[in-house]
């Protein structure tokens, strides 16, 4: 329902619109385009969402030259991170570049903000180490990255974690719901090269650089696209693949400085620098990433998007302004070429967690005009998702006219937006794919959309799905397979980066202030069985003089829960260790193994009872369950709560890795767990085995009674009593099976021979690159 236009003191025209029943005020232009070319515009706009969930978007005309993909992430392992989060967009970036390299000539490219100020506080309480982000300028006019760490009663610890050229500046004009802003964004890149083998590159280049490889000179370089050739002066061949890292600096007090107020953050998703919290920060990171794709040709380095691959909810933004602010635009006067380029630009969503949707249920006007500027009363009430009601299906019981693609109820929902305007959305595995299409538990309102993506249930029917196209003005001879649009890809776990090197077994040693050869490095072929209980026993000893210094009160370096209640003396290092290290949320089940704990307490009394040491921070409510069950259990059987530790640890240097070195059995009593990553890191780096809640991604590559016990469980908060019940029975499974040398022998050379690796013979990245196949990007002889 529109009514007229309106001029506002705020500098613009604004209309008074409703979407999905909530009535906004948002920025409009003041003369409306008419006849043709409105229909078509809004035609586009209001179908844009089915064409995209049916999967008939169009591929690329032909494979890109000098193509780039580009991965825009809210974080990044090495420049910021809070878990699973940063390491995938990583992982996926890394391996993706040296796939490519050599076989077909596109750049890989990450976006993420530059954050200033506290990026991560590494505890509840205010202790531990906080890490400060910073720019630095360097005397040859470039741009260091730098990190601070400083932890209580030591000096700051600085690392360089880029340097950076500045390569665009960019002044923008941004809608909010009081005015029109002036925002300078710098856009800085760095360039990191990846080590590759030669012998596996030389198998794929073309004729005329493997010439120009054999005539290079010792002791030059040779830079071809995407990679670096250098011959040594002993003329060994040593070949690079170049990665690039773009960062969207909105200066000091900008949408990406985390320093106000430091006493409430802890971490890059904190609410408090601006209104709509987290939601707004990434949607102005959104908006610049789209604008600097409008400005591509205009920086020192060009930068366009042959494909994008948005991170989770926070890129969601760009899907939608891909689709729909382009097209307004174009209908507006945008040069038409660059528009349709724009606008058929492929859009792979990675979904972490529908849980975590980036909801706003406030700011609504401002959120909208910040995306969509003077076009945003255009495009948000004919933002429409399909019209699903036939043959009494029904999306969350609403049709299209009543239920919008950018929100959910009233709400600002980024997550509905790469739901709505992708090409394809790819859950991180393809048990959490199949849970999210299913049941609401997992799924939420998006449960239905999800199902339809997937084309499960209902809708793996393609008569069903030729209705849904007739219904919502698409041919139904255009409907000739299922074809779904949301799939499962269960990430991989490189194992790179989980080896106990040399070099990583000295640095532990010297972060937990040991001896140089304290640990023994992962080596092919020796005894891993012995391997694992040397490095245990060593971590153990050291794990054992904390708790005791911090029971008697000299210091809390571990910073343990509880001391005076907790005792390792007489562990050993056959005793049974159970960890779980990570993030203390909801999801993460610690209500479950509290019971599963106080239920082993009681039923299985007698002989040795098992280590389980817990690690983490987060929210104090999940934290306190295993501490009110080690209370309890001590009341009544002291000798198994002395066992029971818990650790306000994080990031702090060597204590993750420790946590690994002790551990037989990873602990994973989740209520939801998309993919998991932590049990897999632990045991390529230790050999431990796992136990395992079947849900999502968990049970993906471990093999049950060998290396690990998968425990039947229930995802509904009302059994959790009996979800404990299974966990403990599992966990006296493993203690059982430890106590068999042979069997115990077996499931650690099955865990450090796993290969979760993203490149293994048919692996993730392998998914990958047959659906950027799919979408006309990458050739078809990669």
């Amino acid at each position: 329902i529109f009514t007229e236009v309106e001029k506002r003191a705020k500098g613009f025209f604004t209309e008074r619109i409703y979407a999905n029943n909530k009535e906004l005020t948002l920025a409009t232009t003041y003369n409306k385009v008419s006849g043709i070319e409105a229909n078509a515009m809004y035609d586009s706009l209001k179908f844009e969402a089915t064409k995209r969930i049916f999967g008939l978007g169009e591929n690329l005309k032909e494979i890109p030259k000098n193509g780039m993909i580009r991965i825009p992430t809210s974080e990044y392992k090495g420049f910021a991170s809070t878990g699973g989060m940063s390491i995938v967009p990583k992982e996926i970036a890394e391996n993706l570049t040296i796939i490519l390299a050599g076989r077909q000539d596109i750049q890989v490219v990450t976006d993420l903000p530059l954050y200033r100020g506290l990026v991560e506080k590494s505890a509840i309480k205010d202790v531990g180490t906080k890490l400060f982000n910073d720019l630095r300028r360097t005397p040859d006019g470039k741009w260091e990255y730098v990190q601070t760490a400083i932890k209580d009663n030591q000096p700051p610890k600085e690392t360089i974690l880029a340097t950076l050229e500045k390569v665009q500046t960019m002044n923008l004009k941004i809608y909010t719901d009081t005015g029109i802003n002036n925002e300078v964004v710098d856009v800085l890149m760095a360039e990191k090269l990846l080590p590759m083998k030669f012998e596996e590159l030389s198998k794929h280049i073309t004729p005329e650089l493997k010439s120009k490889i054999e005539t290079l000179e010792n002791g030059k370089t040779l830079n071809w696209g995407n990679l670096q050739i250098i011959k040594d002066n002993e003329g060994n061949i040593k070949t690079f693949a170049k990665i690039k890292h773009v960062f969207y600096d909105n200066g000091k007090g900008g949408k990406f400085d985390l320093n106000p107020p430091v006493d409430k953050a802890k971490n890059i998703y904190n609410d408090t620098p601006i209104s709509a919290g987290e939601t707004e920060r990434f949607l102005y990171f959104s908006k610049f990433f789209y604008e600097a794709l409008l400005r591509g040709d205009e920086s020192k380095v060009p930068l366009k998007a042959d494909l994008i691959i948005g991170n989770d909810w926070h890129t969601g933004p760009i899907s939608a302004m891909i689709r729909q602010l382009t097209t307004a635009k174009k209908a507006y006067g945008m040069n038409p070429i660059l528009a349709d380029k724009l606008y058929n630009t492929p859009i792979v969503t990675v979904l972490h967690n529908a849980q975590l949707n980036g909801g706003a249920w406030h700011s609504q006007e401002k959120l909208f005009n910040i995306l969509f500027g003077e076009h945003a009363a255009t495009i948000v009430p004919n933002s429409h998702m399909p019209d699903i009601s036939v043959k009494n299906i029904k999306f969350s019981g609403l049709n299209a006219s009543e239920f919008n693609a950018l929100m959910e109820n009233d709400g600002v929902n980024p997550q509905m937006m790469a739901a709505a305007f992708s090409d394809f959305v790819i859950p991180v595995s393809k048990g959490y794919s199949t849970e999210i299409s299913k049941d609401p538990v997992y799924g939420y309102s998006r449960t239905k959309l999800f199902e339809f993506r997937a084309r499960l249930g209902e809708y793996s029917n393609l008569e069903t799905l030729k209705d849904v196209a007739t219904l919502n003005g698409i041919r139904s001879e255009n409907i000739t397979a299922l074809n779904p649009t949301m799939f499962g890809i269960t990430n991989g776990c490189d194992r790179a980066n989980n080896t106990l090197t040399l070099e990583k077994a000295e640095k532990i040693a010297n972060d937990l202030k040991l001896k140089k050869e304290t640990f023994k490095p992962y080596i092919p072929g020796t005894d891993m069985l012995q391997w694992h209980i040397e490095n245990k026993k060593a971590a153990l000893e050291k794990v054992k003089l904390d708790i005791d210094a911090a029971r008697i009160g000299t210091h809390n370096d571990i910073q343990i829960e509880m001391a005076e209640l907790t005792d390792l003396h007489g562990v050993t290092e056959n005793t049974p260790v159970f960890v779980s290290a990570g993030r203390i949320v909801d999801q993460k089940g610690l209500d479950i193994l509290a019971e599963a704990l106080k239920y082993y307490s009681k039923n299985f009394k007698g002989g040795e009872y098992p280590v389980v040491y817990v690690q983490g921070i987060g929210n104090p409510k999940y934290k306190q369950y295993i501490l009110n069950a080690k209370a309890e259990i001590a009341k009544d059987n002291p000798e198994f709560a002395k066992r029971i530790v818990f650790a306000n640890l994080f990031s702090e240097p060597g204590r993750f890795d420790c946590a690994k070195l002790i551990c037989d059995w990873a602990l994973m009593p989740s209520w939801r767990e998309p993919c998991g990553l932590s049990h897999k890191e632990i045991m390529q780096f230790s050999g431990a085995g796992a136990l395992v809640n079947k849900t999502g991604g968990l049970t993906d590559g471990l093999k049950e009674g060998v290396n690990a016990v998968f425990v039947e469980f229930s995802p509904h908060k009302k059994d959790l009593l009996k979800n404990g019940e299974n966990y403990a029975k599992g966990m006296k499974a493993l203690v059982d099976l430890q106590k068999d040398d042979a069997k115990f022998r077996a499931s650690i050379n099955e865990s450090m021979t796993a290969n979760f690796d993203w490149a293994r013979e048919g692996g993730p990245i392998f998914e990958y690159i047959n659906l950027f196949k799919k979408l006309g990007v990458v050739a078809e002889n990669v």
